[in-house]
């Protein structure tokens, strides 16, 4: 190993160290006035009584969408459905997409009200 490539890489150092730096200047410069804080989330609002009743019957509502994709799952899963009469299946798939959509807009309500 050479000694001198140790002794000017921390001669080198060493001049970096006592360097003033640029960033050091730009942080002394002053600041603008921060904008006052705010809440992270808005104040919740009051529900109506309509929305207080949607809220209440939202729960068996999504239960009830999640029993009926159950029953369309595993009537899909049925090999004889296929074999036997496959415009029912078509129509059992497009129930089953349609309940997939009703169980994610229930869900997005209830949280939307809930929130």
């Amino acid at each position: 190993r050479d000694w001198s490539s140790d002794v000017c890489s921390s001669d080198l150092v060493a001049r970096l160290a006592k360097a003033p730096k640029p960033a050091a200047k730009a942080a002394t410069a002053p600041r603008p006035p921060s904008p006052a804080p705010r809440s992270s989330s808005p104040a919740p609002r009051k529900l109506s009584n309509k929305e207080q009743r949607e809220l209440a019957e939202l729960p068996a509502r999504i239960a009830a969408l999640e029993q009926e994709q159950a029953e369309l799952t595993a009537r899909l899963g049925d090999p004889a459905l296929y074999k036997d009469g496959p415009a029912k299946a078509k129509e059992l798939q497009e129930r089953m997409a349609a309940a997939e959509q009703a169980h994610a807009a229930a869900l997005a309500r209830w949280l939307e009200l809930e929130g």
